[in-house]
């Protein structure tokens, strides 16, 4: 979890979902920008150990944290059989189980694994189905028990997150349709309508003690503004690009005094005021998609469309529904000509980025 010198001689044992989940996807990015295989097997050793210590086998979710044991994790391979493990904590929180299946489908086109795109999909629906109450987001389930504490934002943001990746990888449009309708609802039960961002618990509750005192935190808002960034540009509706400004303007101020932790915000203010690329593909297929996902850029909005299904969604990105299946690589309200080839794909994309990406912002 943490160590309390800088060259981790001393490191506290603890292993949580979140750090794993985020050390994870840094260490995919790591190994995309660097091919350097060694990263390559450091985060499959992630994944191993969360697939062995951290999933639940039955059901496909992920458990929250491995207890320390100071004495126990110095101990060989050899030494520790025989001995009881740390406690493992087998509740499902659903903040945390959505960035490990953001980690997952991320190392399942990385890494190139289907197999953890199916194993993150698994998770997903097990938080849909078991921790979503009217269309909210619950905050934790025991092993052997009921979803319980609905109204927290980190649930509903990350579980937003959680959607959209699944819907980029996937294609399906269930996935969108209930990463909006999160999105409706963290705009109407959090947002500071006042000074902007997004309140860590909704109001009008029977909150006690600090639970009364609704606070504003970075790294769920930053999370909050990457959903309605990416709702943005997958949707050109300017509503969300609105929201996903004033909450980053909320921050502008303070952002600085967390240091390195605010470098998420600072990514979502260069996506706000620089368009990454855009990728949509119209008609399914996997060789186009790959290349997309794959895509060196700093930045990246990825959508499967269906000439049938999405066709309010494609008259609004101005795509037409033939040819298919083919790839338009987008930047601003510019896009391409049909792309059919997947290595033509990426020269595109490179091409459109090599212009001026600077976004003009309504008053």
């Amino acid at each position: 979890r943490y160590a309390t010198n800088r060259d981790w001689s001393v490191p506290h044992y603890e292993k949580m979902l979140e750090d794993n989940a985020g050390l994870l996807s840094n260490l995919l990015a790591l190994y995309r920008a660097t091919s350097a295989p060694e990263h390559a097997t450091t985060a499959n050793g992630v994944i191993e150990y969360v697939r062995w210590k951290l999933r639940d086998k039955a059901h496909g979710y992920f458990y929250g944290s491995q207890d320390a044991d100071e004495e126990f994790y110095k101990l060989s391979k050899a030494e520790r059989e025989g001995r009881d493990e740390p406690y493992i904590d087998a509740t499902c929180y659903t903040s945390w189980n959505a960035m490990m299946i953001s980690a997952f489908l991320e190392a399942s086109w990385t890494l190139d694994k289907p197999e953890l795109r199916d194993e993150a999909i698994t998770a997903l629906r097990f938080l849909l189905d078991e921790l979503r109450r009217d269309g909210v987001m619950l905050r934790f389930r025991p092993q052997d028990g009921e979803a319980q504490v609905p109204g927290l934002l980190t649930d509903q943001a990350f579980t937003a997150r959680a959607l959209l990746d699944a819907h980029e990888v996937t294609g399906d449009p269930s996935y969108f349709d209930a990463a909006l309708a999160l999105a409706e609802l963290i705009a109407d039960r959090f947002l500071d309508s006042d000074d902007g961002g997004f309140f860590d618990v909704w109001g009008g509750g029977a909150e006690t003690g600090r639970l009364k005192e609704r606070q504003k935190s970075l790294q769920d808002n930053t999370c909050v503004a990457e959903v309605l960034l990416r709702l943005y540009h997958l949707t050109r509706d300017e509503r969300w690009q609105t929201l996903a400004r004033t909450t980053l303007e909320a921050f502008a101020g303070t952002y600085a005094e967390m240091g390195h932790m605010a470098a998420a915000y600072g990514r979502q203010v260069d996506i706000l005021l620089n368009a990454p690329a855009e990728v949509n593909i119209v008609g399914a297929d996997d060789a186009l998609l790959g290349a997309a996902l794959r895509l060196d850029v700093p930045a990246r909005v990825v959508q499967v469309l269906d000439p049938a299904r999405d066709a309010e969604r494609m008259a609004a990105l101005g795509l037409p529904a033939q040819p298919a299946p083919a790839a338009y690589a987008c930047a601003g309200t510019m896009c391409s000509p049909p792309v059919t080839d997947a290595v033509r794909l990426a020269e595109t994309v490179a091409a459109m980025q090599s212009g001026p990406r600077v976004i003009e912002l309504p008053e």
